[in-house]
């Protein structure tokens, strides 16, 4: 897929923070990816951040799946004394009930990029919000 990647200003050779726009023309009826099946093709806008301690959220599941294990360790500290896996399951509910949204970061996997894809008409306000951009924060071009 042809594209072009956009160095940010705060990258460096171990964290190539930068943009990248990616394109294609219209695909084959399979649903291989973004943009594909469809008639008109795609633009997709990828902003990656390797190194950065942002995190993708995970489900519910997921929390509920690493809790237990927690609870574990955090007995082993010696912190918590010796509960019962009856009020566990309880407190592992509790939780999720309580937190389980800020959880569902803490369990989460590492977040490098976040992507969109857009249509034609997506990207014609995008070119239109990195003029205005451009020209607000350097002048007009001539």
């Amino acid at each position: 897929m042809p594209h072009e990647r956009i160095y940010s200003l705060d990258g460096d050779p171990d964290h190539a923070n930068c943009a990248q726009v990616t394109w294609g023309h219209p695909s084959s009826p399979s649903n291989t990816g973004p943009g594909h099946g469809n008639d008109e093709g795609h633009v997709m806008v990828v902003v990656e951040r390797p190194g950065t301690p942002a995190r993708m959220a995970c489900s519910i599941e997921e929390i509920r799946r690493g809790l237990p294990e927690l609870l574990n360790t955090i007995r082993e500290w010696d912190y918590a004394g010796g509960a019962d896996a009856e009020s566990d399951d309880h407190l592992v509910e509790r939780l999720i009930e309580e937190h389980g949204e800020k959880l569902s970061y803490a369990f989460g996997a590492p977040l490098d990029l976040l992507a969109v894809t857009i249509d034609r008409k997506g990207c014609n306000k995008m070119i239109a919000a990195l003029r205005r951009g451009r020209d607000a924060a350097f002048g007009k071009d001539e």
